[in-house]
């Protein structure tokens, strides 16, 4: 019931985008003018915008510059970031900032971006709330836009093996901190239950496939698991027993890049 804009692009981060999962979906538009995200919002609750570097010029071009000669100082990823909900509107803004091989600054500047996002949210006037988050591991249980976008598909839909999952739990925080910051919940736990709820009675579920149809998308056009029945799988085992200490998340996204480029697909 909390009316939503989320603007994607591909500029932060190597490891995927919302932007490159929404796509999937046959037809799907997310180049929208202000007008069409405003009466998007009125039809579906969620109004969905792609970036095109012309919501926040200025701080997109300083982005990419800074980006391109591998300079990330928190405060330039922090003024880039709230720029494009300043220039949308937002009067709250929650923003998951990744911690770990995977972030954008790296473990140890995650913390003072956090805090940097929310004095410059309090500069505009915004309600702003930092989470931070671990991206030292993948956070669905497969890698590959496709594969994750899979995993949303089959969590929405309420799938046991994916109940008590990294994305489940990330989406659980995040709504928590928005029930909560817009008085519709007074307690973690009442914000809880009330996202428990839309999951297990599959309202969730419902309601992406409307947001997806609204933008033109073909929501039954995309279905990983067909693709994956048939699909080879090769087993790593290990030399002597113990557990996974760590993951090299920028060469296991790397190879994905890899296998992408030379399949295309």
């Amino acid at each position: 019931g909390i009316p939503f804009v989320k603007v994607v692009s591909n500029t932060y981060g190597n490891h995927g985008s919302m932007f490159n999962k929404l796509n999937m979906f046959k037809g799907f538009n997310a180049y929208q003018t202000k007008a069409e995200v405003a009466e998007k919002v009125k039809e579906c609750g969620v109004g969905i915008v792609a970036d095109t570097g012309n919501i926040a010029p200025a701080a997109a071009k300083m982005y990419n510059v800074c980006k391109q000669h591998g300079l990330m100082p928190e405060q330039v990823v922090a003024s880039s970031i709230m720029a494009n909900k300043i220039a949308t509107g937002a009067s709250l803004v929650v923003v998951d900032v990744k911690s770990g091989e995977g972030s954008v600054v790296g473990s140890a500047n995650a913390e003072a971006l956090a805090k940097r996002l929310v004095e410059v949210g309090k500069l505009a006037g915004i309600k702003t709330i930092a989470v931070v988050t671990d991206f030292n591991w993948p956070i669905s249980a497969a890698v590959g836009a496709g594969l994750e976008l899979q995993e949303i598909k089959d969590t929405l839909s309420n799938a046991k093996e994916y109940i008590g999952s990294n994305l489940l739990k990330l989406a659980k925080e995040m709504v928590t901190c928005v029930l909560m910051s817009c008085g519709k919940a007074t307690t973690r736990s009442q914000a809880a239950a009330m996202f428990d709820d839309v999951i297990s009675s599959g309202a969730a579920y419902n309601q992406f496939c409307k947001i997806i149809s609204s933008y033109g998308g073909d929501f039954l056009s995309f279905d990983r698991t067909k693709k994956l029945i048939d699909t080879a799988v090769s087993y790593i085992t290990a030399d002597y027993s113990g557990f996974v200490g760590d993951i090299k998340l920028d060469e296991l996204y790397k190879a994905v890049e890899f296998i992408i480029s030379h399949k295309g697909e």
